[in-house]
């Protein structure tokens, strides 16, 4: 194999590489931008416990005074 050949294989060997990591950083960020940010994530479980909790109270409530 004489040295260009190598350094041919090389660079396609580089081409590839960065073309693969090209590929898995794009599936990365399109995932990320597909999920919710965390704090929103939070705030609507805080907001279902929030209604879950109203709701359990107001049951009580009806049941004790009605």
């Amino acid at each position: 194999m004489t040295v260009l050949a190598t350094l041919r294989a090389w660079a396609r060997r580089i081409k590839r590489d960065a073309f693969t990591l090209w590929v898995a950083r794009q599936a990365e960020e399109r995932e990320l931008q597909a999920a919710p940010p965390r704090s929103v994530a939070g705030a609507v479980a805080i907001l279902l416990l929030w209604t879950l909790a109203l709701t359990a109270c107001a049951a009580w409530m009806l049941r004790r005074f009605a």
